[in-house]
């Protein structure tokens, strides 16, 4: 109670440390999953993300299906896209150290984004910000120039969430991802078949959705099927 009377007052640090204690004195029952979840809740409105990300990913492990699911992954998927955005006005090594801002994590901004998108993914595989998440880490791989990486989670996304409103656009971009991480003539020829079919499917489906982009398809279809029947011609 102590710990909810300061939260309500926006002592919000000093709210986490009575609200860890409860937690603490009283493991696996519903008061610690409460005093977890609003300790989570004082970190993050403290702007002390990183602590907040732990404590939320905490939670989540000791309490499958917790109560607090849905406010926990929308936290998460905030705290995600802050940092993603923060990394790519600021890249950095992950092994660069911050010890001046509390709202950024120590090391890695870039891959604790990914974790905070993952985790919702994992833990709430068919919650309203799953498909959300999955198109995050997605176009964050693709933003980095991780084609191989980005190509994955599109297509992941197409095929485990068929009705997301993403559908169009991992489409367009997993093409672009196919295309970007293939080689060469003398690599593996696979991202390029996968191009091809991905470049099929998006005129089939999306043409209509496409705009300026759908000429670009077609411009890559064209070319993918004549380097492949060239490859075909010479074997």
């Amino acid at each position: 109670e102590e710990g909810r009377a300061l939260f309500a007052e926006k002592k919000y640090l000093e709210a986490a440390e009575k609200l860890e204690e409860a937690a603490d004195r009283w493991p696996d029952s519903p008061l610690a999953e409460d005093a977890l979840f609003l300790r989570a809740e004082s970190l993050f409105f403290a702007d002390e993300y990183p602590e907040a990300q732990d404590t939320y990913g905490a939670l989540l492990k000791e309490y499958k299906n917790s109560r607090h699911l849905d406010t926990v992954t929308k936290r998460l998927f905030a705290i995600g896209k802050y940092w993603e955005e923060m990394y790519f006005r600021d890249p950095h090594w992950p092994v660069t150290p911050n010890f001046t801002d509390g709202t950024r994590p120590r090391f890695d901004t870039f891959g604790r984004a990914l974790r905070a998108f993952e985790t919702i993914r994992l833990e709430d595989p068919t919650g309203p910000l799953a498909d959300d998440s999955m198109m995050a880490i997605a176009t964050a791989y693709f933003r980095r120039g991780r084609y191989e990486d980005a190509a994955i989670f599109y297509d992941l996304l197409r095929t485990e969430y068929p009705e997301s409103e993403h559908q169009a656009k991992a489409h367009l971009l997993g093409l672009k991802s196919k295309l970007r991480s293939y080689q060469g003539e003398y690599y593996d020829a696979t991202p390029l078949r996968d191009a091809e079919e991905i470049a099929d499917q998006t005129l089939r489906q999306f043409r209509h959705q496409l705009g300026p982009d759908a000429g670009l398809v077609r411009e890559s279809r064209r070319r993918i099927g004549t380097f492949m029947g060239k490859q075909s011609g010479e074997i």
